[in-house]
């Protein structure tokens, strides 16, 4: 029959092998994964922020595009 003393130990056994495969679950599998994807999260924000850099230039280049499309169909309209 098991003691207070004996339950105590396993106890104490358990929770030390808990702490440490959770430790190396954390070391070994989870801290790599949240690493690698704070890193293709940051590729993905640089490369969003190009994408927003080019949707601003575009944006510029066809600035008042209506208004010239009116105005060259105002020109050939005269022509013809």
């Amino acid at each position: 029959m098991l003691t207070k003393g004996d339950l105590k130990h396993i106890e104490d056994i358990v929770q030390k092998n808990i702490k440490a495969g959770f430790r190396d679950f954390f070391e070994s599998i989870f801290e790599p994964y949240v690493n690698r994807n704070e890193d293709e999260h940051e590729e993905i924000r640089k490369e969003m922020r190009g994408m927003k850099r080019e949707v601003t230039e575009i944006k510029e280049f066809i600035k008042d595009h209506e208004h010239r499309i009116e105005k060259v169909e105002a020109v050939s309209a005269i022509k013809n």
